[in-house]
This record gives C-alpha cells, sequence and structure tokens, in this order.
C-alpha cells in the first residue's frame, strides 16, 4: 500500500494570521491573495517535508458568502 500526504488548510485563520503579520490588523479584507499560488507553494511545502505524493487537498473556510472581513 502506498502512503501520500494531505494537506488541511482552515483558510479564515490562515488569512488571519496573515494579514495580523503583514497589517498589523486581522482582518481578510486587509490582504490580496493569490490563492492558486498559495496552494501550490503550500502543497509543495508539504510533499517536500513529508517525502510522499499528494493525495489531495483540503480548503475549508467558514465565512459567509459576500461577506469577508
Amino acid at each position: 500500500m502506498r502512503s501520500y500526504c494531505a494537506v488541511y488548510i482552515d483558510a479564515g485563520y490562515l488569512f488571519a494570521a496573515a494579514a495580523t503579520k503583514v497589517t498589523g490588523t486581522s482582518l481578510r479584507s486587509s490582504v490580496n491573495v493569490d490563492h492558486e499560488m498559495l496552494i501550490t507553494k503550500i502543497s509543495d511545502f508539504a510533499k517536500e517535508q513529508s517525502g510522499l505524493p499528494l493525495l489531495r487537498v483540503h480548503w475549508y473556510d467558514g465565512a459567509s458568502a459576500g461577506r469577508v472581513d
């Protein structure tokens, strides 16, 4: 049986933490994100660190549709 790695991303937490580091506020609207590049970089990092092929990425976000602060 072959082993794989999986990535679980809590987008709300990730964006709030990144916004706090960059702007001093946790408002997600204070930063612009290239989602495709972000997912690629995180996936590549997981593969490099684990030495395993990527099975999947789980992206979850609790933000309400149309309202992201």
